[in-house]
């Protein structure tokens, strides 16, 4: 059985009611970060309190919240990408032996449309198994939607002494240039249903990776994550143009 933190309702809290969003009151279930894109390892601490930020925003609102447990969700995803992947064997097989038939003319033919497909199976194997997790994530907690996000690195560009993307604005450590690219840090949001059907997708820029060092150029900033303020503003960019959407 899954570990599951929170399920706890709301919808008595008359302040969280009042700010309650145009879809109502809502279930969410929220899996561990970065499942279905890697961690970069400078983001594991942050990122361990990362749910909470989601949890804390859609809560606020006046949702319901159930966070499912770093372990146990990891073990969901890698089920869920491995059915995926068993099923796609199963059919390349299948194709593969029907293709024996064909005459050497379409033998051309066929190796390109393997390597193109080749070239988005990861993408489509992904994206299968997270429409499965969501189901079966659904199902275990009871959840209207399964949010699955990720901490992901950006690309924004300066202009002069500030720098935009995602929807946020950063004051930018150094001299002011003129479209120069640096690197930001965004969370990326998907919202699924739970009967598996992606419904929403959105970033929200939290924080600038780099500074400048008169001497260095661009370099890493040290504290990257860490403002408060940053990730609840980034969380509140990535979620809210889902939240403001009437439920359908």
């Amino acid at each position: 059985m899954t570990a599951w933190a929170g399920c706890q309702s709301h919808s008595g809290d008359t302040a969280a009611a009042a700010h309650a969003d145009s879809r109502g009151i809502e279930h969410f279930a929220i899996a561990p970060l970065n499942l279905v894109v890697p961690m970069p390892p400078e983001f594991e601490t942050a990122a361990l309190s990362m749910a909470g930020r989601l949890r804390t925003h859609l809560e606020g609102r006046g949702h319901t919240v159930s966070v499912m447990s770093e372990v146990d969700g990891r073990a969901l995803w890698a089920d869920c990408l491995r059915e995926v992947v068993a099923l796609r064997s199963s059919e390349t097989a299948d194709t593969s032996a029907n293709a024996k038939d064909h005459s050497d003319q379409h033998a051309n033919q066929h190796a390109n449309q393997h390597a193109n497909q080749h070239a988005n199976q990861h993408a489509r194997d992904y994206d299968a198994a997270a429409r499965i997790f969501a189901r079966r994530a659904a199902a275990e907690s009871g959840a209207d939607s399964v949010v699955l996000a990720s901490l992901v690195y950006r690309t924004a560009r300066q202009r002069e002494s500030s720098v935009r993307w995602d929807g946020v604005v950063r004051n930018f450590l150094g001299p002011s240039v003129k479209d120069q690219r640096v690197r930001g840090v965004s969370i990326h949001v998907f919202v699924f249903a739970s009967t598996g059907t992606q419904l929403f997708g959105g970033f929200g820029g939290i924080d600038l990776v780099h500074r400048h060092d008169p001497q260095q150029g661009l370099v890493l900033q040290e504290e990257v994550l860490t403002k408060l303020d940053n990730l609840r503003e980034g969380v509140a960019i990535a979620l809210d143009a889902y939240l403001q959407q009437p439920r359908r």
